[in-house]
């Protein structure tokens, strides 16, 4: 069986069916392009174990003058 290069359209089509879209790609988690080449987005961990309570109504994220990174969310 001779091997075949499948080329994927760059990018998320949400409009349009699998089925009518072929070499598209209709939904999508954690993945990006780069180059037009599909990658997986790795690295995600949780930072909070618990669930929160209330909506989030902002987020600040700032890094020290040491390199250490800090994120703070709260309700307004």
């Amino acid at each position: 069986m001779p091997l075949v290069a499948i080329r994927l359209k760059p990018g998320v089509n949400t409009q349009a069916t699998p089925a009518l879209l072929e070499w598209g790609i209709s939904s999508y988690q954690l993945i990006r392009f780069r180059d037009e080449v599909l990658q997986e987005i790795g690295g995600w961990a949780k930072s909070v174990q618990t669930a929160f309570t209330a909506v989030c109504r902002g987020l600040h994220s700032w890094t020290q003058l040491d390199g250490y990174s800090i994120s703070a969310s709260g309700r307004i």
